[in-house]
């Protein structure tokens, strides 16, 4: 006798429900297309500012060449310092190069290979004494002041009355200072009671303010006892108002600028209080 074959039941409710969902969905879409803009787009992340942006372009130019950490020449011969910060000097004319100064110079070289293009926003005062550009840098929409800041191979400067961007270049300096990058690592700040008589050049300084001389013509402060002398000629100090200087006295506090010695002492020039830094300040 032959066995009869089974015969296999085939459930296709399942498949059934998927084409019902497949052509509701279907008919939904048709429906709603052209209500498709009203919907948001799912939200994407949106890449970082770049920091210190210019507000408007003076001038234009290619780069030709990169003298030191802050100072570059274009294609037409002007020469350009970058405004709003010093960087350390390097070996010239006899004379050692600073610490990081080699550095700074290797890394402007790669910021601004020769034949770049770069954007100049001018300062107030657009010259300096030796006929140079006094100009904010932008490649490429960035701040060549803002990254050699952040990386420690520049110090953030206030020069009247060129001062634009100083609050963020400040704050460039201080991610570096943080960090302990480049000249934050090493160098800066330098003790004044270290400071030798003939000490020339920009430094950082700290320590023990112990006295305040006003004469006719300035106010000078003194420094661990008259290890370091910093003056605020008449002219400027309208500019530190509001300061309490006297209230500072014995406490320590940090000072910028170039120094060069005057009967035997190292002596600064304040022009602006934000290279002043005293008790409580910022960072």
């Amino acid at each position: 006798m032959r066995a009869r074959p089974v015969r296999r039941e085939v459930d296709v409710a399942p498949n059934r429900s998927r084409a019902l969902l497949g052509g509701a969905l279907l008919l939904l879409g048709l429906c709603l297309g052209p209500w498709a803009s009203l919907w948001p787009a799912p939200a994407q992340a949106r890449p970082a500012a770049a920091p210190c942006p210019a507000d408007r372009v003076d001038l234009q130019g290619r780069v030709a060449a990169v003298a030191d950490g802050d100072t570059l020449r274009l294609a037409d011969g002007r020469r350009v310092r970058l405004a709003g910060i010093n960087a350390p000097e390097v070996a010239h004319e006899g004379r050692a190069a600073e610490p990081h100064g080699e550095e700074a110079r290797a890394r402007l070289r790669r910021l601004l290979p020769p034949g770049s293009r770069v954007a100049l926003r001018l300062g107030q005062q657009r010259q300096d004494r030796y006929g140079r550009l006094l100009a904010h840098v932008y490649r490429e929409g960035r701040s060549i002041q803002a990254t050699l800041l952040r990386e420690g191979l520049a110090v953030a400067i206030v020069v009247p009355p060129n001062g634009w961007h100083r609050a963020c270049y400040f704050r460039m300096e201080a991610e570096a200072r943080l960090a302990r990058r480049g000249v934050w690592a090493d160098w800066f700040p330098v003790p004044a009671a270290r400071l030798a008589p003939d000490t020339k050049g920009f430094r950082v300084v700290r320590g023990r303010l112990t006295g305040l001389r006003p004469t006719r013509r300035s106010l000078w402060l003194v420094v661990e006892g008259g290890r370091l002398r910093a003056r605020i000629a008449r002219e400027d100090l309208h500019r530190f108002r509001g300061l309490d200087l006297e209230g500072a006295v014995g406490r320590p506090v940090e000072l910028r600028g170039w120094l060069r010695p005057y009967r035997g002492v190292p002596t600064l020039r304040l022009r602006h209080p934000a290279m002043l830094r005293l008790p409580g300040g910022p960072p």
